[in-house]
């Protein structure tokens, strides 16, 4: 196939360098090539291992066309990897999973390099847990392809996440292939719409939109944010860092329901939901507090699924000065100011010992109080 490397000329001519293709991340980059739904089926901080009933469902039911890759954990040393045949820095394609007769459980993994360099601990190639009805079970060839098996516990070990990327996972929401994608833009403008979490008092001035759900089944959420890369300048780049988005959708009557919470080293993050007919809102907020300037996107899919844009809701002054520019960058949500020495985490960001003050009578808190909604306290001598 020659449209990957054509695609990938294209993207460096984008990104002004073959250098802005270094590094990066297989849930990226597999969404650049294919503009298919990324779904994170494991991840190392929430799940020790793998649900290996999952991967089998997912790996035996999976469109052929779907593509699941793995990560190595970070934090692994380059020279332990080197020992037993892994790459850091590099991302492996997942081709199949069994649990055998002796309930052994295994992951097959390859090298897209398709080099020899192949894992080196049990279940390598050529090694003795490979018994006959082993081999007749997996279908097993002893090849150095660069496709190796390895054991979930090993694997678990190794490596930090699974990701699988289906170009037409959208398209089979419907037996007819019919169905609508709607697409909202979001921008953070400090005393406009920069509204903060949905913990924050100014959360309804974020970037919302009516969605219209005609019947009920599966709507896939999509919510992105700006690559990096795509800044040209490199000092940029550098202190550019992702947010944590969360699209939140609202019923009539009910609190906000988080949807999408992205991972803030994600550029996209997909969820699917399963709707029942009716209207709603979503909206996009950002969780680095009020005031923090940004951009992101959000698409939904789904048979007989509609958004709409609808009139953005206006900030009281109170909110608009709530929402007063604020850096990303660890400032104080209340004074603004780059924090120094001790801070407090609210829902809001965090926030100066000394700007943490009660909201009934306005001295500093130091110590316990009685949290109030949107973030704010009552000191213990003004009570709840």
């Amino acid at each position: 196939e020659i449209w990957p490397m054509l695609f990938e000329k294209a993207w460096a001519k984008l990104h002004h360098s073959f250098e802005a293709l270094e590094g990066g991340q297989t849930y990226d980059s597999t969404n650049y090539l294919t503009g298919g739904v990324v779904t994170t089926m494991w991840d190392s901080e929430e799940e020790q291992q793998p649900d290996f009933d999952r991967l089998l469902q997912m790996l035996g039911g999976r469109d052929p066309s779907a593509y699941l890759s793995c990560a190595l954990r970070s934090e692994l040393d380059s020279e332990r990897c080197k020992q037993v045949g892994l790459i850091t820095g590099h991302a492996y394609s997942v081709n199949q999973a069994a649990r055998l007769s002796t309930g052994d459980e295994i992951i097959q993994i390859r090298n897209p390099w398709g080099s020899d360099t192949e894992w080196t601990g049990k279940w390598r190639d050529g090694d003795s847990c490979w018994t006959e009805s082993a081999q007749r079970e997996v279908g097993y060839v002893n090849q150095h392809d660069g496709s190796c098996w390895m054991g979930i516990r090993d694997f678990s070990s190794y490596f930090s996440e699974l990701d699988c990327c289906d170009p037409v996972c959208q398209a089979k929401l419907s037996p007819k292939n019919k169905i609508s994608i709607g697409a909202m833009a979001g921008a953070w403008v400090a005393g406009k719409t920069a509204g903060g979490g949905p913990a924050c008092d100014a959360f309804e001035c974020n970037p919302t939109a009516k969605l219209t759900v005609e019947r009920p089944g599966t709507v896939w959420f999509l919510v992105y944010q700006p690559d990096k890369r795509c800044m040209g300048d490199e000092e940029k780049r550098k202190e550019e860092m992702r947010t944590q988005i969360i699209l939140s959708l609202i019923e009539e009557g009910s609190d906000p329901k988080e949807v999408v919470k992205t991972n803030p080293h994600r550029r996209v993050c997909a969820e699917p939901v399963e709707m029942q007919p009716g209207e709603y809102l979503i909206r996009l907020s950002n969780v680095n507090g009020p005031g923090v300037e940004g951009i992101a996107w959000a698409t939904v899919s789904g048979q007989g699924a509609r958004l709409e844009s609808i009139p953005q809701k206006s900030p009281t002054p109170a909110q608009a000065a709530m929402m007063k520019l604020r850096s990303r960058k660890g400032g104080c949500f209340v004074c603004g100011q780059p924090i120094k020495g001790s801070y407090y985490t609210k829902p809001m960001g965090k926030c100066c010992v000394g700007c943490f003050k009660c909201a009934k009578c306005g001295s500093p808190i130091k110590g316990s109080h009685y949290p109030k909604p949107g973030g704010a306290a009552n000191c213990v001598s003004c009570g709840p």
